[in-house]
């Protein structure tokens, strides 16, 4: 008997030993999914087993809630932070209760106050003071209750509904639509009709053309501009050419000239288009600068004129103060005496060659 005994004693000792201990993995608990389903019957969950609570917790919270303030209340053991926040936890139960109720939150010691039925921090501070009075989670979700009723009896927050689920509507069927013809329009207002489709057409018509010729004529504009710059020019160059001249009658009539035609230049500036005088102008200018020039190299005898050229190109030149004082005083004669000298260079040119630059 002995020897059975101490050979079981043995055998259990061995089994002891030699065989590894199993540990046993503690069963992992969604807390979040066990709250939200607690919650779908009642307005407070306690988890079984949280410290702090007894059989009567949950009643005890019950009766510090007010429907009106679509309030609840969940404790849960200190297990249930592992891997998590309280911001997490009460974002994911209201989330799973569709965000309709203010969270109490307690996990362990520590409290939090969430909802988006409130405006936001309100449930975090209404928690944050009721813990500061208050000892205990079951205490402090209490003194938390109070609190949010306090605020909902002093600040208008209206009360969530479900959102009705939209009803679709019957689409009605399309009627084809037959559109008025010309011949369903009677016939005085289908005649006043074209008269107004014709006078808007004209006036249209009337602003293009007139836009057209604005533009056409700021363009005349520019382009006269230019030329009468570029007169001026050749103007202030023959005014400096002739005080090379060392005839004095000729150099004295030639700067008076200058002054004529700078005078004759502003009246251009300041009128409308003056016509064949206008036009003219600058092929006289450039002729006058030609004869300038021949002048001043026969006097430096750098190529003589003969005695016969050199008298008609001194008569021209002592003539252009009286021709740009006609052209100022705009005389009936000045298109004619203007053709007349511009004909004499041109033949001179021609024939002799002499003016040439």
């Amino acid at each position: 008997m002995k020897f059975r005994f101490a050979f079981l004693f043995l055998t259990l000792l061995l089994f002891s030993v030699l065989v590894p201990k199993v540990s046993t993995k503690a069963q992992e608990v969604d807390y979040v999914a066990a709250a939200v389903a607690g919650l779908q019957s009642s307005n407070v969950y306690v988890h079984p087993g949280t410290p702090g609570t007894n059989f009567d917790t949950v009643n005890t919270l019950n009766q510090v809630l007010r429907p009106q303030d679509n309030v609840v209340l969940i404790m849960l053991p200190p297990e249930a932070l592992v891997g998590t926040d309280m911001f997490t936890i009460a974002k994911e139960i209201s989330i799973g209760i569709n965000n309709t109720k203010t969270i109490g939150l307690s996990v362990g010691e520590v409290v939090f106050g969430y909802s988006l039925l409130l405006p936001e921090g309100v449930a975090f501070d209404l928690m944050e003071r009721a813990d500061d009075v208050t000892g205990d989670p079951a205490g402090t979700l209490i003194t938390y209750s109070q609190n949010v009723h306090l605020w909902l009896s002093r600040n208008e927050v209206p009360t969530p509904t479900p959102t009705p689920a939209p009803t679709a509507t019957p689409k009605p069927t399309m009627q084809p639509i037959e559109l008025p013809t010309v011949d369903d329009i009677p016939g005085p207002f289908r005649a006043v009709c074209l008269s107004v489709a014709l006078l808007i057409i004209v006036v249209i018509l009337f602003n293009v053309k007139r836009a057209s010729d604005t533009l056409k004529q700021q363009e005349k504009k520019r382009e006269r501009k230019e030329k009468h710059d570029i007169i001026e020019q050749t103007i202030f160059a023959l005014s400096t050419k002739v005080e090379g001249i060392k005839d004095n009658k000729v150099r004295k009539d030639l700067v008076h000239a200058c002054e004529l035609a700078f005078g004759f230049l502003e009246i251009l500036r300041h009128s409308d288009y003056l016509g064949y005088v206008e036009e003219k102008f600058p092929v006289l200018l450039a002729n006058m600068n030609r004869q300038v020039g021949s002048f001043i190299r026969h006097e430096g005898g750098r190529r003589p004129l003969s005695p016969d050229l050199y008298e008609r190109i001194r008569t021209i030149l002592l003539n252009y103060d009286n021709l740009f004082q006609k052209m100022q005083d705009n005389d009936p004669s000045v298109e004619e005496l203007l053709t007349s000298i511009i004909d004499s260079d041109s033949a001179m040119v021609s024939t002799i060659g002499y003016l040439e630059n």
